[in-house]
């Protein structure tokens, strides 16, 4: 799924690279975070999402292991 950007005051946009299961979220102060093993309904749940930043936190930071890319 190419860059997608989001409407939230936390979270600018995300990619998600499907075949390595990755989600990349970029952040306003321009920190970017992967979060490993994330399947495909969740970053298709994460777009339609109302708030990006409560569902990352409910259902991908508790989940995933994450890394700082940047």
């Amino acid at each position: 799924m190419p860059f997608q950007e989001v409407q939230s005051a936390s979270v600018v946009g995300f990619d998600y690279d499907e075949e390595r299961k990755l989600l990349d979220v970029m952040f306003p102060d321009g920190a970017e975070w992967r979060y490993h093993g994330v399947e495909p309904h969740i970053a298709a749940e994460l777009l339609k999402a109302p708030s990006a930043r409560k569902f990352l936190e409910q259902y991908v930071k508790p989940h995933h292991h994450a890394s700082r890319v940047r």
